[in-house]
């Protein structure tokens, strides 16, 4: 404004000198030419969104130009998991004018085979058996993709429980489900896996104070050969149970989420079973590598900090089930249905099996 004006004058002050009355001269016609010049600016507003395929700036017109699935942040083609690994997923498109947009929301994906991976749950997925598996991300015709191969992870220290403990095989009633009362077949060891994966229990032993040289009282193996996915392992998944038992026939017993099987330890002459000594005893999990402990528990006399107390007519139980610290006896636990409760939590519920979302 103020530079329009200063023309102005100026002209003005032109004219007066071409005429000193202060008037135009008649015939004489007086053009004012105002130029103004303006730098010239170009401002780009790029809007970042999740929905449309284009975004207009003042400079033309973006497009998503690529799709890309990240998981844990790496863009890769292949990808090797085992069951303990939980990826997080996300899925970014990348713009034609190089910047990019988190559309994991919006994207589609699609999981091959939802019997090996599932998710996302959390934004991360889950492995639960082993295989081969593809993940797919899409959105607006754009794609990208990831091949996994998914395996199942090792029994280790704390991945599993001792959940309850029938030592006194004479009980009242008939826990294996055979038929017959046997204080050495009755006797059984309830294992429960805490570890929120699935895991190969192949090969581990079940190892008692009297044996602990060589004679192992249980050693893992797959129970079920109509079971082909098992392939001669013990394959416990998240939230599921394994029970042995000394010995008997156990194929009436069926529970939700869990195996039943008998101990095979080879014991030369007299079979032993368990072995399992009502006013105490130490009982260890022994990964396949015969060194490290996954789980162990001493009671009665044999317990060196006097804090779990032998049971006679009753098993052994955690308090709560698979997670509490304390163990009891099963007849004054919480919600207690009865002596003893193989296969099922102490009040008859049963054990909660895959508990990945």
């Amino acid at each position: 404004m103020k530079r329009t004006t200063l023309l102005l004058l100026l002209a003005l002050g032109c004219d007066r000198k071409a005429d000193d009355t202060g008037t135009t001269a008649p015939g004489t016609t007086t053009t004012l030419t105002n130029t103004q010049t303006t730098p010239t600016t170009t401002t780009t507003t790029t809007t970042t969104t999740t929905t449309p395929t284009t975004t207009t700036t003042t400079t033309g017109t973006v497009t998503p130009a690529e799709l890309m699935l990240l998981l844990d942040g790496e863009n890769l083609d292949t990808l090797d998991l085992s069951t303990r690994d939980r990826p997080m997923l996300m899925v970014y498109a990348l713009w034609s004018d190089g910047s990019q947009t988190d559309i994991t929301t919006e994207a589609e994906l699609t999981i091959s085979d939802e019997e090996i991976l599932v998710g996302p749950a959390g934004g991360m997925l889950y492995p639960v058996w082993e295989g081969a598996v593809t993940v797919e991300a899409t959105w607006e015709g754009l794609s990208d993709s990831v091949e996994m191969t998914i395996t199942i992870s090792a029994a280790t220290a704390g991945d599993l429980v001792f959940n309850e403990v029938l030592a006194d095989g004479l009980v009242e009633g008939d826990p294996n489900a055979d038929g017959s009362t046997d204080d050495v077949e009755d006797e059984f060891i309830e294992i429960a896996n805490v570890s929120g994966a699935t895991l190969d229990l192949s090969g581990a032993l079940l190892i008692e104070s009297d044996f602990t040289t060589g004679l192992p009282r249980h050693t893992f193996q797959s129970e079920d050969e109509d079971d082909p996915k098992a392939d001669g392992r013990t394959i416990m998944l998240t939230g599921e149970a394994i029970v042995v038992f000394g010995g008997g026939d156990v194929s009436a017993l069926s529970e939700d989420n869990v195996q039943f099987v008998v101990a095979n330890a080879e014991d030369p002459g007299l079979q032993y079973g368990l072995s399992l000594g009502d006013d105490g005893d130490h009982i260890q999990l022994i990964a396949a590598d015969e060194k490290t402990t996954i789980c162990e528990l001493a009671w009665g006399d044999a317990d060196p900090k006097g804090v779990v107390s032998g049971v006679s007519d009753a098993s052994l139980t955690l308090e709560p089930d698979m997670s509490g610290t304390t163990w009891v006896d099963h007849r004054k636990a919480t919600g207690s249905a009865g002596d003893y409760s193989p296969g099922t939590f102490v009040d008859g519920s049963p054990f909660p099996g895959d508990t990945i979302p």
